[in-house]
């Protein structure tokens, strides 16, 4: 399993603090299209492989869906083929980076 790496920063001002959750917003998005591409799965592939149906994976892709459900998040992990566990994690930042902005 490959660990979840999407960077880190160190938030400063306020408008470093909106730019960093404006990056986690997107990064679960970013990071699931990137991954699934160099796994080399079609978009239809993963989410059958996932049991999430196809529209929901292109919303999460772009970055206007986030799983909550822990089933979700461990089934969409084991097609990524990461730690669900940090995939869940990310998520729930995003989730929280999101309400936010």
């Amino acid at each position: 399993m490959s660990m979840i790496n999407i960077g880190s920063t160190t938030p400063s001002t306020p408008d470093d603090r909106w730019i960093t959750r404006l990056e986690w917003a997107t990064a679960l998005g970013r990071y699931s299209y990137n991954r699934r591409e160099r796994l080399g799965l079609t978009l239809d592939r993963a989410a059958e492989l996932s049991g999430v149906e196809v529209a929901l994976w292109l919303a999460m892709e772009d970055c206007s869906w986030v799983p909550e459900k822990l089933g979700d998040c461990q089934a969409i992990a084991a097609t990524l083929e990461v730690s669900w566990s940090d995939f869940d994690l990310v998520a729930l930042l995003v989730r929280s980076a999101q309400q936010r902005n």
